[in-house]
């Protein structure tokens, strides 16, 4: 199975690591974007200024970001089943000045196995069905529902600012990730 995956909030917990940055550019708590939904399109909204702020510190904090609990296991777990970990991210040069490397030697230095990486994708479900990605997986409500307008499964990994859509497949962790593709795996094999 081709299994196509978002890198930030989804692989990674960079968002509580991004809005710290950002309290010194913006009226925000930590707290008060957890609480409220606030997602990193609202920071644009508020000040159009967004991309210069992160383009001054994204690539120095972005090799810092923590791994979601479990992400390497099941990824690596996922490899040995003979899934291929395709990686696709809208990461891209208003954020950082080279995306593509900073997203390689993060994941090499992080140990995340993939196979394929893709940056600066816009239109993700587009992307992934042109790329024949079986499953999708990612943080946000908009990326999954076109995903799945293109007739592509999807998992909508939990994060305080999705909640708004009950519809999707959601998934907590990267346990429950792990198996949902095992249910989907015995479905098509039995």
């Amino acid at each position: 199975m081709r299994i196509g995956i978002d890198l930030d909030d989804t692989i990674t917990s960079s968002f509580p690591k991004i809005v710290k940055q950002l309290e010194q550019f913006y009226p925000v708590t930590l707290e008060e974007c957890l609480q409220k939904g606030i997602r990193y399109q609202d920071f644009y909204e508020m000040d159009h200024r967004y991309f210069t702020y992160v383009k001054s510190f994204l690539s120095d904090i972005m090799l810092e970001v923590p791994v979601k609990p479990g992400a390497r296991e099941v990824l690596n777990q996922l490899q040995k089943e003979h899934h291929e970990i395709i990686i696709i991210t809208a990461r891209n040069q208003r954020e950082y000045p080279d995306p593509y490397q900073i997203t390689q030697q993060y994941l090499i230095q992080e140990k995340i196995p993939f196979q394929e990486l893709y940056v600066s994708v816009d239109q993700k479900g587009k992307f992934a069905k042109e790329h024949h990605i079986d499953l999708f997986i990612d943080d946000s409500i908009s990326n999954c529902q076109k995903a799945i307008h293109e007739s592509i499964p999807v998992l909508l990994m939990d994060a305080s600012y999705n909640q708004t859509n009950k519809k999707l497949p959601r998934v907590k962790n990267w346990q429950e990730v792990y198996r949902e593709i095992q249910n989907m795996t015995n479905k098509k094999s039995g």
